[in-house]
């Protein structure tokens, strides 16, 4: 469930043009299910906000669904490369 909440692409992407080199600074994962009690049949949607862009650093909150239950957290602090 770790891996689903890192492998979509950073929201910075959707608000400058092109993809551009950035790095993880810091990565909180907070699991409020047992992953094993999710039926693998519904899938699971991921829903990311940018908190904030400043300085070549952005803030983005990250959350999992599992249909209508929030099942993971994930903040997450990136650098932007230049």
């Amino acid at each position: 469930m770790i891996g689903r909440l890192d492998a979509w692409w950073p929201t910075l992407y959707t608000v400058e043009p092109g993809p551009r080199p950035c790095g993880t600074v810091q990565f909180t994962a907070e699991l409020l299910v047992d992953p094993a009690s999710l039926d693998p049949a519904v899938p699971l949607r991921h829903r990311a906000e940018m908190i904030s862009l400043r300085n070549g650093f952005f803030l983005e909150a990250r959350e999992l669904w599992h249909g209508e239950a929030l099942v993971a957290l994930n903040q997450q602090t990136f650098v932007i490369i230049k």
